[in-house]
């Protein structure tokens, strides 16, 4: 999807855009899935000191036995072949485009742009997100995410950018991840505790105090390495200029 948004910029409306709708759509039917299943890890972990979540952990393997039926289907009716033949068409627009070798040079400027575009909406939001605000940082990992996937389409034309480089961009993805990952755990406990917390509310009480001490520390670890960000720009910013 970094891909084809680069695409975009240079071969405006067309395949590019039906291709990544379709991806988009696709890729939104397994969220859910996706969060159930980090939450089913969490909770799995916390069984042995928290037995109050037991009875939690088997709701959500139903679920996710349910999920998994729909991802099933979903996958099914995914038409690779309508998708591969507008690739094609992308691609010979593409080769068409940068044959012109004026074309070419001014395709280079303008996908670029779409970088620099991308970290200047993550740098905005960083500030917002050192508040240390779950839903700031949020915003922030979203900007940053889509900062990160276009540098790694973009790797082929930025020298500066390795492996290491990429490594720690995801890392640091992660660790915002990780604090919305159990924002969300958070929240499905509380709905849980719901009417069951008078058989052991000390229990509950317990585990809320347990996640609400997490994420206070990952939220801490994010705002110390926050500024890792303007060194990615850095490794960039030699490939750029």
């Amino acid at each position: 999807m970094a891909t084809l948004d680069i695409l975009r910029t240079i071969l405006p409306g067309g395949p590019p855009s039906k291709i990544r709708k379709q991806l988009k759509r696709h890729l939104r039917a397994f969220s859910t899935l996706r969060d159930l299943q980090v939450q089913m890890v969490a909770v799995r972990s916390l069984s042995a000191r928290f037995p109050v979540v037991r009875p939690f952990l088997t709701s959500l393997i139903v679920r996710e036995r349910q999920l998994l039926k729909l991802a099933r289907r979903e996958i099914i009716a995914i038409r690779m072949q309508a998708m591969e033949r507008m690739l094609a068409t992308v691609e010979n627009q593409l080769g068409a485009l940068l044959a012109d070798p004026f074309m070419r040079g001014a395709s280079r400027q303008v996908v670029l742009g779409t970088l620099g575009k991308a970290f200047s909406r993550a740098a905005t939001l960083k500030a917002s997100a050192m508040s240390g605000r779950t839903n700031r940082i949020h915003r922030f990992r979203i900007a940053f995410k889509r900062f990160r996937y276009t540098v790694e389409a973009l790797q082929p034309l930025l020298p500066g950018v390795t492996q290491q480089v990429l490594k720690a961009m995801n890392r640091y993805q992660t660790r915002m991840g990780d604090i919305q990952d159990i924002e969300v755990l958070i929240g499905s406990v509380n709905d849980f505790a719901r009417g069951r917390s008078r058989a052991s509310p000390v229990q509950f009480l317990r585990l809320k105090e347990h996640l609400m001490n997490r994420r206070k520390e990952l939220i801490a670890q994010f705002i110390a390495s926050a500024n890792e960000l303007e060194g990615f720009w850095r490794d960039l910013s030699t490939s750029i200029m």
